[in-house]
C-alpha cells in the first residue's frame, strides 16, 4: 500500500508545527488553547485555509518575540512579562513597573540576557549585572498606552486619563489628570498648564 503523504505535503506540515511552536514557546506561561485562541483572533481559527492559518501565526510572530533583538530599533518599545516586573525597554532605558507601585525608571549599560524562559539581565554603568526575574513573553508595545519620563515625573496615559508620579522633597506625589499625554524625548511635558521638565525617554505601553 502506498502512503498519501508526500513530501511536499509534510514540507507544509512543518512549516505550520513550527510557526504553531514558534508562539508558544515566546508564551511558554499560556496553555495551548490559549495560543490557538489568539491564532483563532487574527482569522486563523476553524474554517480558515492552512495559509491563512499561517499569516495569523506570522502576524503574532511579528509581536511576541522569543528573545530581545540584538540590536534593539531605538523607536520601538519592547514590553516583558517577568516574575517580578513587567519591564519596558526602549534604547538603554528601562522602565519597571508593579502593580500597584510607583514606576522606576533607569539607564542601564547593556543587555546581559534576555530570553524567554531564562532572567532578564541587565548590567548598569558599573558592569554590575541585575536579575528582574525570568521572562515570560516578550512583545513589541503600541502606542495606545504611553509613558514620559522626566527628571522628577513619570507619566502614564492611556486615552484622557493621565497618572503622573512627582518626586518631591520627601515623598513621592501621586495625581490622575484628565487629560491626554503628548510627549516627546527632549520637549518640556505640560499637562495640565504645568511643565515637568523636559522628557528624558518615552514608552509605547499599548
Amino acid at each position: 500500500m502506498h502512503s498519501i503523504r508526500s513530501d511536499s505535503v509534510s514540507t507544509h506540515q512543518e512549516r505550520i508545527i513550527e510557526a504553531l511552536a514558534a508562539i508558544w514557546r515566546a508564551q511558554p506561561d499560556l496553555g495551548i488553547s490559549d495560543v490557538l485562541t489568539q491564532i483563532a483572533n487574527r482569522h486563523g481559527g476553524p474554517g480558515a485555509s492552512d495559509e491563512e492559518f499561517l499569516q495569523a501565526c506570522h502576524s503574532i510572530q511579528a509581536e511576541i518575540l522569543g528573545a530581545l533583538p540584538e540590536p534593539l530599533h531605538p523607536d520601538q518599545t519592547l514590553l516583558l512579562h517577568t516574575t517580578k516586573f513587567y519591564v519596558a525597554i526602549r534604547g538603554q532605558h528601562a522602565l519597571l513597573m508593579r502593580k500597584g507601585a510607583q514606576p522606576v525608571h533607569w539607564r542601564y549599560e547593556h543587555v546581559a540576557s534576555a530570553q524567554v524562559g531564562g532572567p532578564l539581565l541587565l548590567a548598569d554603568a558599573e558592569f554590575q549585572v541585575h536579575n528582574y526575574g525570568t521572562i515570560q513573553s516578550i512583545r513589541v508595545g503600541s502606542a495606545e498606552e504611553q509613558a514620559a519620563v522626566c527628571e522628577d515625573a513619570i507619566a502614564m496615559g492611556r486615552g484622557q486619563h493621565v497618572q503622573l508620579w512627582r518626586q518631591h522633597r520627601r515623598a513621592v506625589g501621586v495625581e490622575k489628570l484628565h487629560t491626554t499625554l503628548e510627549a516627546a524625548v527632549g520637549q518640556s511635558l505640560i499637562l495640565g498648564g504645568v511643565d515637568y521638565g523636559a522628557v528624558v525617554q518615552t514608552f509605547d505601553l499599548g
